[in-house]
């Protein structure tokens, strides 16, 4: 167990630490998806053909656009913040970026899940525990 969790903590990918730490990425060619680093996301197109006839005829392959408002922002940096184990989320950070007080918000869930012992909050920062890492996707759904 320990040395599984290791080696989890260990390997991060840097693919993935773009989204998880609420940096822009952009995405080229068929069915790529980008996000502007605040609360924009676009897709392009899906269709392999459709998306050459679009390129071809000189439009846009866009096909999708969100917008993320203040609230889902805030619930998504908190799910994909947790997903940095040793880092997890800075609450007063969180806090000012979000306006969102995190410990009043969930203040039951969160209560909870410390007894459960799958999450720790020292220093003003939310974590998973090891036996939180293991059930995350139940502490993340209370963020969605």
């Amino acid at each position: 167990m320990v040395q599984y969790f290791r080696l989890w903590r260990d390997s991060r990918s840097g693919h993935n630490l773009k989204y998880w730490t609420n940096q822009p990425y952009y995405g080229f060619g068929c069915s790529a998806h980008s996000y502007d680093g605040t609360s924009l996301r676009w897709a392009n197109e899906r269709d392999t053909a459709r998306y050459v006839e679009l390129i071809a005829a000189g439009r846009g392959a866009v096909v999708e656009t969100t917008e993320l408002n203040l609230r889902e922002a805030s619930s998504e940096a908190l799910f994909l913040g947790l997903r940095l184990l040793t880092r997890g989320v800075d609450l007063r950070q969180h806090q000012t970026q979000f306006g969102a007080d995190v410990r009043a918000a969930y203040a039951d869930d969160l209560a909870r899940f410390t007894e459960a012992g799958l999450i720790e909050i020292s220093n003003d920062v939310l974590r998973l525990t090891r036996s939180g890492a293991l059930l995350s996707n139940e502490v993340f759904a209370v963020f969605v």
